[in-house]
């Protein structure tokens, strides 16, 4: 037998043995409250009660249903306390999911911010290029509008990175916040991720995927992999700029744009 069937076996089997011990507490609370029901009502009954006549029909039918409707109560109250644990694990589940899931979003979010930097750092390339008569396109007589419609498009990217910077910043707050309600041992891992996926500029999956790994398999029990995402070329041609602060600043030294 395999060590997996093995440990499959011994959750088959602590799984039932859970379950007849919890029939049969239900079973035994159960039977001590009716007994115990019965016993009370006996007594208010013969000492409260003048005249009574245990043959009445409405006597009779008032005592079943509400002993029914209280017992019903109480079986619903043990069951509850019996599977505290089970719903507080399954709860614990549910926010390690999310907090996975949280994870992966950001990973997501940051690279698109990313994509959205270099764009705008390959649309300055391109617009300066046009102004000194460098560009590699036959662009003549086409230079201002060209230029103008870069400027258009580096607005809407420069609008979009700061959506996604506002986004990211309420996902690593979510994240913080999960983090704060599942009992784990690795959220150091976590925030490491968290920054490495920060500083990250090309080669996302490639360089955060195997700590992603790691963390998912510590939350889950089973390994998640990173969504697969198209990286194009401009990420790799501007890693060395963090900004386009930095970007500007080494082009008008001179230096060789993606070089």
């Amino acid at each position: 037998m395999s060590k997996t069937m093995l440990k499959n076996f011994c959750f088959w089997r602590k799984d039932i043995l859970t379950s007849h011990k919890n029939y049969f507490i239900v079973a035994v609370i159960t039977g001590l409250y009716l007994l115990t029901t019965a016993y009370v009502c006996t007594s208010i009954y013969d000492s409260e009660v003048t005249n009574g006549n245990w043959g009445s029909v409405s006597d009779i039918l008032i005592a079943i249903f509400t002993g029914l409707i209280s017992w019903a109560t109480t079986l619903l109250l043990v069951i509850a306390a019996i599977n505290l644990n089970e719903w507080k694990s399954a709860k614990e589940f549910d926010n390690k999911l999310q907090l996975i899931s949280k994870i992966s979003l950001f990973y997501l979010k940051r690279f698109h911010l990313r994509l959205s930097e270099v764009k705008i750092f390959q649309l300055v390339q391109d617009s300066d290029n046009l102004k000194k008569g460098e560009s590699k396109l036959y662009l003549k007589g086409y230079e201002e509008a060209v230029i103008k419609l870069n400027a258009e498009d580096i607005e809407v990217e420069r609008s979009n990175a700061k959506s996604l910077k506002i986004e990211l910043n309420t996902i690593e707050q979510d994240i913080y916040h999960l983090i704060a309600n599942v009992n784990t041992e690795i959220v150091d891992n976590i925030h490491d991720f968290i920054h490495a996926c920060k500083k990250n500029r090309f080669k996302f999956r490639a360089n955060l995927n195997a700590d992603y790994v790691s963390i998912s398999e510590s939350l889950l029990g089973s390994a998640r992999q990173l969504p697969l995402i198209r990286e194009p070329k401009i990420l790799e041609q501007f890693s060395s700029y963090k900004s386009l602060a930095e970007f500007l600043a080494q082009k008008h030294k001179g230096i060789n744009i993606g070089k």
